[in-house]
């Protein structure tokens, strides 16, 4: 019983470290062809704003902790009609506003910067 017990701990070993390694070189993978492409520049707009929330769970010692993660991503439509959805920063993501004019800077999936074209009044 006991070696049947050790098996499947093994089993399930293996199992969870090929499921990180595999999901380790996507990311980086991913990451490695972001760099790759073009810095691009080009009037955008803001077309949308989606939040992501992942739940999760961590152990540290012998408990378990409930982990909530929010990904902050927002849509940009160009002026030819291309649209684009962007991880950001979660700072970013609040001070974009849908509807919201400027210039994208994105290489890739990644997002680099946005410059809105409004204008504020200071008093």
């Amino acid at each position: 019983m006991y070696e049947c017990l050790f098996f499947v701990s093994v089993l399930i070993s293996l199992t969870v470290i090929t499921f990180c390694t595999l999901f380790g070189v996507q990311l980086i993978a991913e990451w490695i062809e972001d760099n790759k492409m073009p810095l691009l520049t080009e009037d955008a707009t803001v077309l949308s704003k989606q939040e992501e929330v992942i739940y999760n769970h961590q152990l540290i010692g012998d408990c378990i902790y409930p982990v909530l993660t929010i990904d902050h991503y927002v849509t940009f439509i160009f002026k030819d009609g291309t649209k684009v959805k962007l991880l950001v920063p979660e700072k970013t993501y609040y001070k974009l506003e849908e509807n919201m004019v400027g210039r994208l800077t994105y290489q890739g999936n990644k997002y680099r910067e946005f410059f809105s074209y409004q204008t504020y009044i200071y008093y």
